[in-house]
């Protein structure tokens, strides 16, 4: 939930250096926005990836070298889960348990796919949120 207030604090202060204050006077409020929703922040983990992607993820060489159990929970999940959600530390700690032999590729290619670049929107207000010109607007002017 975006909070107006801190909003405001955001585009009039910039402590992030993002340069809002050209398009405040100019009531560039599209500008704005832009700006916040831009995902080139921290990486956050995904929460909605498909079993699809991480079967692209797994070297076959190295399922193969899975014991029964490692691949027992790997089934595990994708028989419980249509879409999975590496927001969640516990899904994340059961991929690490069953691809973790050292230098394991597939953990590799699993942790790389399952972040993206966050926003600075991300950031203030949470996972998902984007900011509308109609929010900068509220912000700004009440």
């Amino acid at each position: 939930m975006i909070n107006y207030i801190d909003l405001l604090n955001e585009v009039q202060t910039d402590p992030q250096g993002l340069n809002y204050a050209p398009f405040i006077p100019t009531g560039s409020d599209q500008s704005i926005a832009d700006i916040l929703n831009l995902r080139n922040r921290a990486a956050i983990y995904r929460s909605n990836i498909t079993p699809k992607e991480i079967l692209g993820c797994i070297i076959w060489s190295e399922y193969i070298a899975l014991t029964q159990a490692q691949r027992d929970l790997l089934a595990l999940m994708f028989a419980t889960n249509t879409i999975i959600d590496a927001s969640l530390s516990s899904v994340r700690e059961a991929f690490s348990e069953v691809f973790s032999a050292p230098g394991s590729v597939s953990l590799t290619n699993l942790a790389t796919m399952a972040q993206r670049p966050g926003s600075r929107a991300e950031e203030l207000f949470g996972v998902g949120t984007t900011i509308s010109p109609t929010d900068v607007a509220i912000a700004l002017r009440g």
